[in-house]
């Protein structure tokens, strides 16, 4: 049974050697995202709250939550290629997007939490 003992010990060398499997992350482009973007509409979760979003090409944007009538405001891509909106004239807030083996997240300036989404074509809010 010895050689039971060795397998086991560099199977458990081999998982701490290795670690956890990373995500593959590449940042999305402040182009790309304003192609992906204009004109269509996004469906994600923010947290716990399930959404849908219209970005339109004039720079208005309709956010709906499940159960909550829809809140309009405003988006922009800035300078830096990060996705800018605001809301009620409220402090803009600015995020990346990033593309997670084949999802799209919005990721928060200060590298924090992240909140999945996928595009749907065109203007998907009924408004």
């Amino acid at each position: 049974m010895p050689w039971a003992r060795v397998g086991i010990a560099l199977g458990v060398l081999f998982v701490l050697a290795v670690g956890p499997v990373k995500a593959n992350e590449t940042e999305v482009s402040g182009d790309e995202l304003r192609e992906l973007l204009t004109g269509n509409s996004i469906d994600g979760m923010w947290g716990d709250t399930h959404y849908i979003q219209y970005f339109s090409d004039t720079g208005r944007t309709l956010y709906k939550a499940d159960g909550s009538p829809g809140d309009w405001g405003t988006w922009r891509i800035n300078d830096s290629g990060y996705y800018c909106s605001t809301w009620r004239g409220g402090a803009e807030n600015c995020y990346t997007v990033v593309d997670m083996d084949g999802t799209l997240y919005w990721k928060s300036e200060n590298g924090g939490a992240t909140y999945p989404f996928t595009i749907i074509e065109g203007n998907v809010t009924e408004e």
